[in-house]
């Protein structure tokens, strides 16, 4: 019968996993299955699998050949990845633990395993290792385009790289010049089937995906090329995977347009993202490269001016000079470079003449004069200088650009002042056209600015705008001229923005550029964004005459900065409330430790009466009681903010706990000179309700302690009501006291949990201020209401209601396993009790020794299992969880290794939430506090 009753269980459990699982026997046919088995499976129930082979649940029937004889070998196999077969035909992926199974002779009768659909899994699997692919690919475009400076040997790199590594299946790029026409094409992964392409392509016959990319210039996704680009050649190349199509693009300069394929179930948002992000790198790659080869002849032209030019920093340092200038000094461009004017110019020419005309330009002037400078191999030479500042792609002067003219032939005769005029002439207008080619450039750069992701703009003194960059299409969503006409309509009215309106006319008065600020806009769809702005005024003549400035974007740091602020809140109100915590323990346990240590001093007189002495025991057991239920409701005090405080109903006699109140804080009340008054009681056949009566006891003690503490004369009167509210009865009590009162504008503080009312008086600093957020906390939890009334200087009533109808109990059953019936006659037992404490080993021997035959006491989990060794006719086994070099729960778990009959109970000082779950898995019968 037992066997029969274990495997009846044994067959529950496996039925009601939430994982499959399957017996086969050893010719393969299915003899057990599970709900989810047949559930993952398509079957209607179990039923419908038994006599099936596995073989039929297999998409590769083989695999279970391999397996099998791994199984074999081994004895099992863990967490083997199979595709499986339902019903209908349709496979998942699976995670299978699969062992060989043994009768009771020991014999192999077939296998057994548990499995899991890990469909989903496997997915997400194939997805991540497909975006690692492509940012793999990605990286090496990156790498590629910060070191091939060749446009056609980067193309044809970036096509291999995309492919190297399957991140995409094919990959080709197509060029255009700079009327729109075809330039080149590259490909990699595509075979015989591109050239024909390719030739479509130099005739100027583009495929409809190319034309409709470069026509909405934005990334053009096809998920079914066959179908959808039938007249392409290269759409037979497109089973079960789609194409991607993004132009290339930047600075308002189309270079071409690149296209990819990638498997069907990757046409993802973040794909598209990925794959628009790798041709605006190539758009970005092509600008740069062609940038520079007009910097490259914009260097060409410079160095060949007869004039030294040079450009210098903030700091006073070269940054490039021309062959010229570096001849003067008989030096290289390389070694001139990056050094500072005065290490070739002289200190005292320098600080003299041309650090302050340096100063005058970078604050924006164009400066000339003449100076005399020695230089190695040409002796004094008269030089006319002239500086430009250069600006930066913000607008900010960055620099100097300076050139010098040899004037000392007109300064030693001026027979020659004529011919050196007209040289000087020819000079500068050559100079002029230098300066003329530079300026294009300064605007090539400026469109690049114009493409920058911050927003820039300018508006006149009155506030009128002049200019906005198109980023206004993307920070507010309208167009340049709509923000420019109602750039007021896109402000909102937070406070904050009134500092931008201060500097902004702080700049345009004092003309000095003023500090950042940041300003809150609205866009035209009504959503709001945070941006930090950059202003300088620009000055003409003394005179003010715009204001240039530039927005960045900082939403998502407002953002995480608001998020930071609430982690720290957060992190701050932890830490107050574990202070507060601490202090309450103290407070909570004091009440009834006063009880038991002053009734335990009255019994040492000897005079004492019988009846007084019973008394003095009945109010010191019910202290000690008590304040065992405190020190447990202050420790599960952290699971009310998470919901976890258990309610505990039982029978309650309310007016046994009235008196019992009045009992002991009358002497209390009475070294204070007050009257503690009991006022008003429940009917006696009402008097006994259902509801926790610790919560109860907990919160009429709080409210009558802080009555006392608060009242220097007069009357405490506390009591309880019977009362019905919409058909329902409920239970009214009330404490009211003559004390200082509060004032109201405090009353809302006065149950905040773990804050400790302001009140002006002494007492006030003695507690943690938990008492009434406790309360309110177990009076909520029982489903009622707690409030106050109250009049600084007259004194406070503080209510609450409990209800008190029909409630189901919490208690269970006892384990019929340890209740003998009635009429059963109750044998001695031979009792094992593991406990390593003196004290409680003396009072478990007088509570129990009038049920045992014999006791044996252990100190130590491994003496207790060796104890149950040496008596296998031991009844009983009283288990202490907490034993010195192996716990109650181990030793529990070795006892029923070699004796499952003998009765275990678990006993722990602890008394924890979820101590009694621990047991029972650990194979207790049963568990009880101590």
């Amino acid at each position: 019968m037992a066997g029969k009753k274990q495997f009846s269980e044994a067959d529950r459990i496996i039925r009601s996993l939430e994982d499959g699982f399957l017996r086969a026997d050893n010719n393969g046919f299915i003899v057990m299955a599970n709900e989810a088995i047949a559930e993952m499976c398509g079957y209607e129930n179990p039923e419908e699998m038994i006599g099936l082979h596995m073989k039929d649940l297999y998409a590769n029937p083989s695999e279970r050949d391999h397996l099998i004889a791994e199984i074999l070998e081994k004895g099992k196999i863990v967490n083997q990845k199979v595709e499986l077969l339902r019903q209908d035909g349709s496979s998942f992926m699976s995670l299978c633990n699969i062992k060989s199974f043994y009768n009771d002779s020991g014999s192999r009768v077939g296998t057994e395993g548990v499995i899991r659909d890990i469909t989903e899994i496997h997915r997400t699997e194939e997805e991540l290792d497909h975006a690692n692919k492509v940012l793999g690919a990605i990286r090496s475009v990156n790498q590629m385009i910060n070191v091939e400076k060749n446009p056609a040997k980067l193309l044809k790199g970036i096509c291999e790289s995309l492919t190297k590594d399957r991140g995409y299946h094919n990959v080709w790029i197509m060029q255009l010049d700079d009327k729109g026409l075809f330039k080149s094409v590259f490909q990699s992964g595509l075979g015989k089937e591109f050239q024909q392409v390719e030739r479509m392509l130099k005739k100027g016959d583009f495929t409809s995906c190319a034309i409709k990319t470069l026509k909405q210039k934005d990334i053009v996704v096809i998920s079914n090329p066959k179908e959808k680009c039938s007249d392409c050649p290269l759409a037979k190349l497109y089973e079960e995977r789609g194409a991607m199509a993004a132009p290339i693009y930047h600075n308002k300069k189309l270079y071409g347009l690149i296209t990819a394929s990638i498997p069907r179930k990757f046409l993802t948002q973040y794909d598209f993202h990925l794959f628009k992000e790798v041709a605006d790198d190539i758009g970005l790659a092509l600008d740069s490269i062609e940038a520079k080869e007009q910097s490259r002849r914009l260097t060409e032209v410079v160095n060949s001016l007869p004039q030294p030019i040079s450009l210098v920093s903030p700091d006073y340092r070269y940054v490039a000079v021309n062959k010229v200038y570096a001849d003067y000094f008989q030096v290289s461009t390389e070694e001139i470079t990056g050094a500072t004017i005065s290490e070739f110019l002289g200190e005292d020419v320098f600080y003299s003449t041309v650090k302050p005309n340096l100063e005058k330009c970078l604050q924006g002037d164009i400066v000339e004069y003449e100076v005399q400078t020695e230089f190695a191999g040409r002796g004094k030479v008269w030089m006319h200088m002239e500086y430009y500042p250069y600006y930066d792609e913000n607008g900010q002067i960055s620099g100097v650009m300076s050139h010098g003219t040899d004037i000392t032939d007109r300064k030693k005769a001026s027979e020659k002042i004529i011919a050196s005029n007209q040289q000087l002439a020819a000079s500068e207008l050559e100079l002029k056209a230098a300066i003329h080619q530079l300026r294009e450039s300064e605007l090539k750069l400026k469109n690049i600015i114009d493409n920058s992701t911050n927003l820039f703009y300018s508006h006149s003194p009155d506030h009128k705008l002049s200019f906005v960059s198109p980023q206004v299409r993307h920070y507010l969503g309208c167009e340049p001229e709509e923000a420019m006409r109602e750039w007021t309509n896109f402000i909102t009215d937070n406070p904050i923005n009134r500092i931008g309106v201060e500097r902004t006319q702080k700049a345009i008065e004092t003309g000095e550029r003023q500090p950042t600020y940041e300003l809150e806009l609205r866009r035209k769809d009504g959503s709001t964004l945070f941006v930090e702005v950059r202003e300088a005024p620009v000055v003409e003549n003394g005179k003010v005459v715009s204001v240039v400035g530039s927005l960045a974007d900082i939403s998502d740091r407002k953002i995480a900065e608001r998020n930071l602020l609430e982690a720290k809140e957060k992190a701050e109100e932890s830490d107050r409330l574990k202070s507060a915590f601490l202090a309450n323990m103290s407070h909570e346990i004091r009440t009834p430790m006063n009880g038991i240590l002053g009734f335990a001093n009255l019994l040492n007189d000897t005079t004492l009466s019988s009846d007084d002495q019973q008394r003095y025991i009945s109010i010191i057991e019910h202290s000690g009681e008590r304040m065992l239920n405190i020190i447990n409701d202050i420790i599960d005090i952290s699971k009310i903010e998470s919901g976890l405080m258990e309610v505990n109903i039982s029978q309650v006699n309310i007016n046994e706990q009235l008196n019992n109140l009045l009992s002991f804080f009358e002497p209390e009340a009475e070294r204070k000179n007050l009257d503690l008054v009991l006022k008003g009681k429940v009917p006696e056949d009402k008097a006994i309700v259902k509801t926790d009566g610790e919560k109860v006891m907990a919160t009429l003690t709080n409210l009558i302690k802080n009555a006392i503490k608060y009242t220097d004369h007069g009357v405490i009167v506390f009591g309880c009501n019977l009362k019905e509210y919409d058909d329902s009865l409920f239970l009214e009590y009330y404490v009211k006291d003559t004390g200082i009162g509060i004032s109201e504008k405090k009353r809302k503080a006065i149950f905040e949990r773990f804050i400790q009312e302001d009140i002006e008086d002494i007492h006030a600093r003695q507690g943690a201020g938990l008492g009434l957020s406790i309360s309110q906390a177990y009076v909520k939890m029982l489903g009622g209401e707690i409030w106050l009334e109250s009049e600084k200087g007259v004194g406070s009533v503080f209510y609450f209601t409990i209800p008190c109808g029909d409630v189901k109990d919490n208690e269970k059953p006892v384990d019929s396993e340890l209740t003998p019936p009635n009429d059963s006659k109750i044998r001695k037992l031979k009792i094992i009790v593991a406990e390593d404490d003196q004290t409680s080993k003396d009072y478990i021997s007088i509570i129990i020794g009038d049920l045992a035959r014999e006791i044996i006491f252990t100190a130590t989990g491994a003496d207790t299992v060796e104890e149950c060794r040496k008596n296998p006719d031991t009844d009983l086994i009283l288990m202490d969880i907490q034993m010195p070099d192996m716990n109650g729960y181990n030793a529990t778990e070795e006892i029923r290794r070699f004796n499952t009959d003998v009765k275990i109970i678990a006993q722990t000082a602890y008394g924890l939430s979820g101590d009694k779950e621990k047991s029972i898995k650990a194979g207790c019968n049963a568990y009880i506090p101590k």
